[in-house]
């Protein structure tokens, strides 16, 4: 197994990485499944996948998107897993594991930790017929070359009881929460006709919070600062909600993260200066200082990739003074771990 990222991994295989990794890949036949939520189906699909895609040439594992449920995450494991690899350097800078013939099981176990810490992921077959995309939503959307490549994952799926769901299903207006939201919940447009019509409903306020913050980081770049900037004005009109409150952190953090590629410092600026305020606003609110210790840890690698060492630096060093200050925040010293 080779562990990298796309300039030193993408010479080593046929797959078009950027290709894959931007926008709809260019193959035809796909189908969307919803993963179950016990780890031991979890672990038996991920076994049976990683020998499938691994059979003819291997295959390549993209991490992508983390930390959309820390709770759920044991970071630590994944971290193990790879330095046992020799690679030391965090996800975001090496985020790509190439896996040869004879690496089924080293898939397999990389496969099963992105299940069970919610983590968004793309699977390719070194051949280029098979496309497996990962979503912290627990649903895989699978795309292939031929007819014959998807009915083989479907047949895959079928034997654990999983079937494909019909087109449309994940999304459009409809935004399912995997623990709040039931089927046949209302749409985005009647949660905040809800919201607006009774404000001393705390749990639809929940529901739209919740709803606004899979928009946030299920969005393009411009959507996913419009759903943001309705997510702080809900935060700002309740300030005493606190479930609200954690959603709307949640949603600047990640946009760290989604506009990472196009996204100029003075976001970032901007993006921390409200966690800040939400910090130093609600000092009771533990779940906030976590949040903005990860923000923390995104702009400084976002400072270092736009080649800004002082940002960079000055960004560490208040992380560092911040986790000195709350020494006994579990979620607070495991991101400040992550830089050491």
């Amino acid at each position: 197994m080779r562990i990298g990222n796309i300039q030193e991994i993408e010479n080593l295989t046929s797959i078009r990485l950027k290709e894959q990794l931007e926008g709809k890949p260019p193959i035809q036949h796909s189908a969307t499944f919803c993963l179950p939520k016990a780890a031991g189906r979890l672990t038996a699909i991920s076994r049976e996948i990683s020998l499938a895609i691994n059979e003819v040439g291997g295959s390549v594992l993209i991490i992508g998107n983390t930390g959309v449920w820390p709770s759920s995450e044991n970071r630590y494991l994944v971290e193990t897993f790879r330095r046992a690899f020799g690679e030391t350097r965090s996800i975001r800078e090496a985020p790509l594991h190439v896996f040869g013939t004879d690496d089924q099981q080293n898939c397999w176990s990389l496969l099963s930790l992105c299940f069970f810490n919610a983590w968004d992921f793309s699977l390719a077959s070194a051949d280029g017929r098979i496309l497996i995309r990962g979503s912290h939503d627990e649903y895989l959307d699978v795309y292939t070359v031929t007819s014959e490549d998807l009915q083989g994952v479907r047949s895959l799926m079928e034997r654990f009881d999983i079937r494909a769901q019909e087109p449309g299903v994940r999304r459009e207006l409809m935004v399912r929460h995997q623990q709040g939201m039931k089927d046949g919940l209302s749409s985005l447009y009647e949660l905040r006709q809800l919201t607006s019509s009774d404000s001393t409903d705390t749990k639809t306020r929940e529901r739209l919070a919740i709803a606004l913050y899979e928009l946030v980081i299920d969005s393009q770049e411009t959507e996913n600062l419009t759903f943001l900037g309705e997510l702080r004005q809900l935060a700002s009109a309740y300030p005493p909600d606190t479930p609200v409150r954690e959603q709307y952190a949640k949603a600047v953090d990640s946009t760290l993260c989604f506009v990472a590629q196009a996204a100029k410092l003075e976001l970032a600026d901007a993006l921390l200066e409200e966690l800040r305020q939400l910090v130093r606003d609600h000092p009771e609110h533990v779940a906030l200082r976590g949040i903005f210790a990860r923000a923390l840890v995104r702009a400084s690698e976002l400072a270092r990739r736009e080649n800004s060492p002082s940002k960079h630096d000055s960004w560490m060093k208040e992380l560092q003074q911040f986790g000195e200050s709350y020494p006994a925040d579990s979620e607070v010293q495991q991101w400040l771990a992550t830089t050491r």
